[in-house]
């Protein structure tokens, strides 16, 4: 039985690097959403002590940006309180201490993940507001300033009525005063949909259930055209993303069991889509075997041309939730990936930041080995403009190269993408070859002190905050062996034609 028990194990063992071996060799794509929802609420993935939270919340970062994770969905409103100085609702007490004092931890979480090249995006919990018992006197009267009677109550639980018209205004004016305030890459609308018990809204009689649940969807769906509309008025490379149910409908291929987006709780995604007032779509994909993979082909189907980014149930491999073997989390990421999804999204960020069963490590040595660009680009909408691009320094000294360059034209939230390869020229459609992107700084300094490769070729690129990337400029003929090199220039070609429309 011993042996027989060896032999079963050193099987799984060797299934999984078969396993991460295939997911390694699929090539990576340049663009792709890699998302991860840090939660402040309960304090589930933010620094516990209350002393020295910005240094463990840098950790935090530090260990995302090493994975390749792009896109942060930071939850800046919880419960009918928020984490940034709001003139609605009340801070967040976990963000009450000294050293947050004289700090907007939204806008310090923001300018942390732009310094590392991720994106950050405000996460909004729209509908619950939290126990009766807790809820401020400040977010009260707030709600009550947009309409009467927007709150409704289940048990000890409030929450915004969606049936309400005053609900899409009182959440229209939160989102927008953290886009007006401050420079967030995106808004995520979580919770955005009817309670659990959604049969039993809306209230008013003589509805017969499909009538009800036409309701529900024209109700959120005017919550989410609202919110959307005001993002685009005051900053329109926003995007606007929405949590939905994991599960969008029944179909031919599984049965959802009456747990769904689209007769449940109200989210009609594909109206959301056909009206333009969506930019992303992250089902929340907390489930494995037939409750995942069909219900993820037809997130495909229904999407299109939006990006669809499943959030995957990292935290079901804890041992103290369904303890889930890691390469179940794989086996979905590669299945996404086949299937034509945008990108991947893990929920929560403490399991992969402590590396529980050795998550991290694993998905940092298979598919985010490499690093991606979190905007797949849209060629409808741009900064307009030529630019232009000059180096004026590129300068190898022992084991470092200096590049530096000006920036010339429409320079309003431009970043830029260096690459670098031992091959010339430099080939930016390779995501391998990406060094570091969304800088900011006109300048770069490349260290050789952990490149076996001696990369001595370089690229850079300028991207708009829609994604929009120019076409490379190439630097560097000299290996960092051979001493000084020539005084160098690098001209960029001017930003692709879209952008100058």
């Amino acid at each position: 039985m011993g042996k027989l028990h060896w032999d079963m194990s050193k099987i799984a063992t060797c299934l999984l690097i078969l396993l991460m071996a295939a997911c390694a060799a699929v090539a990576q794509p340049k663009r792709q959403v890699r998302a991860v929802w840090l939660t402040t609420a309960y304090g589930l993935d933010w620094p516990q002590s209350p002393a020295g939270q910005k240094a463990q919340l840098d950790k935090i970062l530090d260990t995302l940006s090493d994975l390749n994770v792009n896109v942060v969905m930071f939850q800046c409103r919880i419960r009918g309180d928020v984490v940034y100085r709001s003139a609605y609702e009340p801070l967040n007490r976990m963000f009450g201490g000294a050293e947050w004092h004289d700090t907007d931890p939204l806008a310090y979480v923001i300018d942390q993940c732009h310094r590392r090249g991720m994106e950050c995006h405000a996460w909004v919990v729209c509908m619950p507001l939290g126990d009766r018992r807790k809820l401020s006197a400040m977010t009260r009267r707030s709600i009550a300033a947009a309409g009467s009677g927007l709150i409704m109550q289940r048990g000890r639980q409030l929450y915004l009525d969606p049936s309400k018209a005053g609900t899409a205004t009182y959440l229209t004016r939160l989102v927008s005063e953290i886009v007006s305030t401050h420079d967030v890459d995106g808004v995520h609308l979580d919770y955005i949909r009817y309670p659990d018990d959604y049969r039993n809204y809306p209230s008013a009689g003589g509805m017969n259930a499909a009538q009800r649940a036409a309701a529900r969807r024209r109700h959120i769906t005017a919550i989410v055209r609202s919110v959307h509309d005001a993002v685009r008025q005051v900053k329109p490379w926003v995007t606007v993303s929405c949590a939905t149910i994991g599960k969008y409908r029944s179909t031919r291929r599984a049965d959802s069991r009456g747990w769904e987006a689209f007769d449940g709780v109200g989210q009609d995604v594909g109206r959301w889509i056909d009206e333009g007032i969506i930019d992303m779509v992250c089902p929340m994909m907390y489930f494995k075997d037939g409750d995942f993979y069909p219900f993820a082909a037809d997130w495909v189907d229904v999407t299109g041309q939006v990006p669809v980014v499943p959030a995957l149930g990292l935290y079901r491999i804890e041992y103290g939730q369904a303890d889930w073997d890691v390469t179940e989390i794989l086996r979905q990421i590669r299945f996404a990936g086949r299937i034509g999804m945008d990108g991947i999204g893990f929920y929560r960020a403490s399991t992969l930041v402590d590396d529980t069963k050795g998550i991290a490590s694993r998905l940092g040595n298979s598919c985010l080995a490499v690093p991606a660009l979190p905007r797949l680009g849209d060629e409808r909408r741009g900064c307009g403009g030529a630019s232009r691009v000059t180096v004026t320094g590129h300068v190898t000294e022992g084991r470092t190269t200096h590049l530096s360059w000006e920036f010339e034209g429409p320079s309003d939230g431009v970043t830029f993408t260096v690459y670098a390869s031992s091959v010339y020229p430099v080939d930016t459609d390779d995501p391998r070859n990406i060094v570091e992107t969304g800088i900011t700084a006109c300048h770069y300094t490349y260290d050789y002190t952990y490149d076996s490769q001696q990369r001595t070729f370089f690229a850079v690129t300028a991207s708009d905050r829609y994604g929009n990337e120019s076409a490379p400029a190439f630097a560097g003929r000299q290996s960092p062996v051979c001493g000084r090199p020539s005084p160098g220039e690098l001209i960029f070609a001017p930003l692709k034609q879209h952008l100058m429309k």
